[in-house]
């Protein structure tokens, strides 16, 4: 595209990471009580994804795309990554969900862009 950071890559890779994050840290934590007690600071793991994903949203998203159908994934992606905040049995993997999700419409975003670039 152009020399510039692009906020539909950096969104796919974050996306990805979170979507890997969500599925590893239950896993270390069924590991044993020893990682748990030293594994508790995972919360600002994912607050710093939440808030790295509502900024790449806003500037992927709201500013450059004009799908109404990726817009929704992006959006209902997000949520279920806030919705899995709260500590119910297995709402964890609404947070891998969503990750997919977001990234997902930050590939589709991507490539809607790239076809319009290539069509002007």
């Amino acid at each position: 595209m152009n020399n510039k950071l692009d906020t539909d890559i950096l969104g796919m890779i974050t996306s990805i990471l979170c979507a890997i994050h969500c599925l590893v840290v239950p896993i270390i934590a069924l590991m044993g009580s020893f990682v748990g007690h030293h594994f508790e600071f995972h919360i600002f793991f994912d607050l710093a994804f939440v808030s790295l994903s509502s900024i790449l949203i806003y500037f992927s998203f709201i500013k450059k795309t004009t799908s109404s159908g990726t817009k929704l994934i992006a959006y209902v992606g997000l949520g279920l990554i806030v919705l899995s905040f709260i500590p119910l049995p297995g709402l964890f993997i609404s947070s891998i969900v969503g990750g997919a999700l977001l990234a997902w419409a930050h590939y589709r975003n991507y490539i809607n862009r790239f076809r319009r670039t290539l069509s002007k």
